[in-house]
């Protein structure tokens, strides 16, 4: 069996489960549910896409290297960890040895797609060999620890990766038009989840060991004002649409506790801000996008009685974040399509994607964002009138664990906190 078809046998779960986490199989020709006796799997009918050209550009030695990393297991990172301090030869040491692992791993996930068809897939392929060989070079000297180095590694490796989203996209999106049945949404869906959270959890642990060097901030914030994180993500946002559209949507911000200690009712706590004002920003892209798109937008005393809500509330385990806006919320017909990749109301396609209204990644990218950070993320539309979105987040750090997706043994996220609505 070769490489790929060994693959195409493995268990890949859902990222939602159902409450009995359900698993599912996948394959890249995503036919139709069969039930088993261990969940729901999709069938695989072996198709072959085209061959292979690894063996064109790196060793023999070294494709065997990259399958051998593929079927380790991954040791997931949890806040707990990342709360503590560290030091940077710590870090660099199990990132040498854990990096290789999960970057191999999506590499197998590539080359599970026929990948050779579309130019933007081959250069995230090539790219991830790049960086998989760079650190495996310098892990060989694993006895010596060359700080100014490895800086220098890691940063080119995180270079490699700055645009892999904005590439991926266009080329599962390219793919799923010339062959439909084969990269239907379904397959799409499943595939993307995997592989962005895998990608996800390497990005922070790149960027954590940066911080340590002193060469960013953290990562990962021990006392986070998730308040003055929110603020500055809305400003940002009303910006931009003021740029791209000419109107500023009014937000406006409230926090409540039930903790004394919240001051303000506002919760301090652990946890990623950046991932945090990611997801923020997402949601307020969509509400003030659509805010400004409604009838009336061009009249400042209209839009000033439709205002934004975000509110903030907490308790002593979680964290909750509602926005909602009055923008005449999502049709019923559009459903759970919002949380397909493949799924966008832009008037546009993926080669002309903007900032304010892009190609779908958004919405399904954020709620990968808070399962990776322990929560979760709802919707609740109401056609006609608006949408409200939740943000479900632990505030403790034993709860932030991650996940990281792995096709030689099974893999589950944790229940979500709460239902999801859409």
């Amino acid at each position: 069996m070769n490489h790929c078809a060994r693959t195409l046998q493995t268990l890949l779960p859902t990222l939602h489960p159902t409450k009995n986490s359900v698993v599912a199989r996948i394959n890249r020709n995503a036919t139709p549910l069969l039930l088993s006796s261990r969940g729901i799997r999709l069938q695989s009918q072996n198709r072959a896409f085209a061959s292979m050209a690894v063996a064109d550009i790196i060793s023999i030695a070294d494709r065997l290297d990259i399958d051998q990393h593929a079927s380790m297991k991954p040791t997931p990172l949890c806040a707990s960890v990342l709360d503590r301090s560290i030091q940077p030869e710590e870090a660099a040491h199990f990132i040498k040895s854990e990096f290789p692992i999960r970057c191999a791993e999506r590499i197998r996930m590539i080359e599970c797609l026929p990948y050779q068809d579309e130019d933007e897939l081959l250069e995230v392929h090539k790219r991830h060999i790049q960086s998989f060989l760079t650190m495996r070079r310098i892990a060989s000297n694993d006895l010596e620890y060359n700080e100014k180095e490895f800086i220098s590694v890691v940063s080119e490796i995180l270079s490699y990766d700055e645009d892999t989203i904005l590439l991926m996209m266009k080329g599962l999106h390219q793919l799923s038009k010339e062959r439909p049945d084969e990269m239907n949404a379904q397959y799409v869906n499943s595939f993307l989840d995997a592989f962005l959270l895998n990608r996800l959890g390497t990005e922070v642990m790149l960027k954590q060991y940066l911080a340590y060097v002193g060469i960013r901030g953290n990562v990962f914030e021990r006392s986070c004002n998730i308040m003055a994180v929110t603020r500055d993500t809305a400003q940002a946002v009303q910006r931009l649409c003021v740029r791209k559209t000419g109107v500023r949507p009014k937000i406006t911000l409230e926090a409540a506790s039930v903790l004394k200690d919240d001051k303000e009712g506002v919760p301090i706590f652990s946890c990623i801000p950046g991932a945090i004002s990611f997801v923020l920003q997402e949601i307020l892209k969509n509400s003030c996008h659509a805010t400004a798109m409604s009838e009336g937008a061009t009249d400042y005393n209209e839009i000033a009685k439709r205002p934004i809500s975000v509110i903030i509330s907490a308790d002593e385990k979680h964290v909750k974040i509602r926005v909602s806006d009055r923008a005449g919320g999502i049709p019923f017909e559009v459903g759970k399509n919002v949380w397909s990749y493949l799924y966008t109301t832009a008037n546009t396609n993926v080669q002309d994607a903007t900032e304010l209204a892009g190609f779908g990644v958004g919405l399904p990218l954020s709620r990968l964002y808070t399962q990776y950070m322990g929560g979760s993320m709802n919707l609740v539309s109401l056609p006609g009138y608006g949408t409200q979105a939740y943000v479900f987040l632990p505030r403790d750090t034993i709860s932030q664990c991650e996940v990281v997706p792995d096709l030689d043994h099974e893999w589950h996220v944790q229940e979500p906190i709460g239902e999801f609505i859409l």
